[in-house]
């Protein structure tokens, strides 16, 4: 998928890791939205989404609620991922894990990985649309 053709939302309360996280994607090219959970999270999107979001509360389970609606792909990033919540969010969907801090290299191959899979979500999407009025005439 396209740099020009999707959003990067950086979720996170903590004012320093936002931007920390946000200038890395920043420099590698990406249209990047630092957003801060307590004031509100975006609820449309014109545009495919990779969320990379800091694993504290309920912000991921909130995002990932919005995945079967929305084009999101969600990377999730924490300094203390236990092995049994890491499960859990690739189960739930998760594209990728990061530890915290991360390097530049980090966030880049979480991206990748994130826009693979937001990149085949919407192959599926658009092959379904595109098969509704074939079926529909039968």
């Amino acid at each position: 998928m396209s740099i020009a053709n999707l959003d990067v939302w950086v979720i996170d309360p903590d004012i320093w890791r936002r931007g920390s996280v946000s200038c890395r994607l920043i420099e590698m090219g990406y249209m990047t939205i630092p957003v801060d959970p307590a004031e509100s999270i975006p609820g449309t999107y014109g545009r495919p989404v990779i969320a990379i979001i800091h694993d504290d509360g309920d912000i991921v389970d909130r995002i990932l609620n919005c995945q079967p609606k929305c084009p999101i792909s969600c990377v999730v990033y924490s300094d203390s991922l236990k092995a049994r919540r890491a499960s859990d969010l690739l189960r739930q969907g998760v594209a990728a894990l990061m530890d915290w801090p991360c390097h530049s290299q980090d966030v880049a191959n979480a991206v990748a990985a994130a826009s693979g899979g937001l990149s085949a979500r919407m192959d599926d999407a658009w092959s379904v649309a595109r098969a509704r009025p074939h079926i529909a005439c039968l």
